[in-house]
């Protein structure tokens, strides 16, 4: 079929009406340097940590970065969209220099836009390990928060570069995301401000 990339929904077979991957895809305006765009990132996870969520940070291949924070299965597409809305409007809310939670191009020079409209049923993100079909087929690399500070930019990894990553990992950085599962509760809600 011609398939250079791959770009999943945010569930999993065989529970397709029951995401459990929320992504938030941090793209970066005219004006947002790397440096920044990853220190932002480390905004989000911390945001996250705070109401007690656990993430994992991706490349995506191309201008930005992913964070993607595992659940249960036990929300449907609506209550999952609505939960990425208000976490992209709190971290918005709370740092109005940096993000924007608004898709229109205008409203993104010298801001991050939190894409938080990936997590509704047939939205789709570039998958873990990923080429993307773009000069020199950069690659969408989940990594530790802490090999993040080693990256050059969001489509640093080329296919070699990534395999030289994977030579020098002892184990998957993502391993735990694979096994944490994460319930989302009203408390959490609360603490970012939503209904």
């Amino acid at each position: 079929m011609n398939v250079i990339e791959f770009h999943p929904w945010a569930s999993r077979a065989p529970a397709l009406e029951k995401p459990d991957r929320l992504i938030l895809d941090l793209d970066p305006g005219p004006g947002i340097s790397w440096r920044v765009l990853r220190d932002s990132a480390t905004v989000v996870r911390d945001a996250l940590e705070r109401v007690g969520l656990k993430s994992g940070v991706k490349l995506s291949g191309g201008k930005g970065v992913h964070i993607t924070v595992p659940l249960d299965r036990r929300l449907d597409w609506q209550q999952f969209s609505d939960f990425a809305r208000i976490l992209a409007s709190r971290l918005t809310s709370d740092n109005p220099n940096t993000f924007v939670d608004k898709s229109a191009k205008s409203s993104r020079r010298n801001r991050i836009f939190i894409d938080w409209l990936r997590n509704s049923r047939g939205a789709t993100a570039a998958a873990p390990w990923s080429v993307r079909a773009r000069d020199n087929a950069p690659v969408s690399v989940p990594l530790s928060w802490d090999d993040i500070a080693i990256v050059e930019s969001a489509s640093w990894m080329t296919v070699p570069i990534a395999m030289d990553y994977i030579a020098q990992k002892p184990s998957d950085p993502w391993a735990e995301m694979l096994t944490t599962n994460q319930r989302l509760s009203a408390r959490m809600l609360e603490l970012l401000g939503g209904e």
